[in-house]
């Protein structure tokens, strides 16, 4: 082993010793790629520890601990789209108290696209459509389009509201941005969205009440 090599060794070590010594500055290195919150995703009426670690540009490990123990799986990005790590949004989708996460897949220049995860049958998954394919929500737009979601008394419980337009060029040509698309209410149950009514859109600008949705109607009930 040459000087040259020793010596690099040595620097290392001691700036991995260094890293270690210094208050909060390893641990903060160690928490970079993790964010956490809580949630009763089993509807036993206490919140229980949600995290989401990066493990790779386009992947993610969701962990919930449990009272039995703690249940874990992975969840994959869009493919070739860098999955940007961000506290998961609590919610409640059907009102049946287990509480589901929404995740955020993808941050687009205009658009965010979601996932969204719960507990149930005792495994942790994406919630699906009913031809099995992942159940996508999304937020955003810009100028081109709508898309927003957001949660509306049902029967029983609640139901989830997702509107999805685009721009009527030929409507908009007054400088007015007018919208044509649908409006979709899904029923939540065993981990499937089913749709429950379909409205057609047409002609409608941004402030119209049925071309809008809040993601805050569908926050978990404490």
């Amino acid at each position: 082993m040459t000087q040259y090599t020793m010596r690099a060794l040595a620097a290392s070590a001691v700036a991995a010793a260094a890293l270690l010594l210094v208050p909060g500055v390893a641990a903060a290195h160690e928490q970079a790629a993790v964010v956490s919150t809580d949630a009763d995703v089993d509807g036993d009426g206490l919140a229980e520890p949600v995290t989401l670690r990066q493990l790779s540009p386009g992947t993610q490990l969701l962990r919930i601990e449990l009272p039995s123990g703690y249940v874990e799986d992975q969840v994959p990005g869009l493919d070739g789209v860098e999955l940007p790590l961000i506290v998961p949004s609590v919610v409640d989708v059907n009102g049946d108290g287990r509480d589901e996460l929404v995740l955020s897949l993808a941050l687009g220049v205009n658009t965010t696209t979601f996932e969204v995860w719960g507990f149930d049958d005792d495994r942790l998954h994406a919630l699906t459509t009913e031809d099995g394919a992942p159940w996508r929500l999304y937020e955003g737009g810009g100028m081109s389009a709508v898309g927003e979601y957001g949660c509306v008394p049902g029967t029983p419980g609640r139901q989830l509201r997702t509107v999805q337009a685009v721009m009527d060029d030929a409507a908009s040509r007054d400088g007015t941005p007018r919208y044509d698309g649908e409006v979709v209410t899904y029923v939540v149950a065993g981990g499937v969205a089913h749709p429950a009514g379909t409205g057609r859109l047409e002609d409608v600008t941004r402030d119209d009440p049925r071309a809008q949705a809040d993601p805050a109607t569908c926050a978990a009930v404490s």
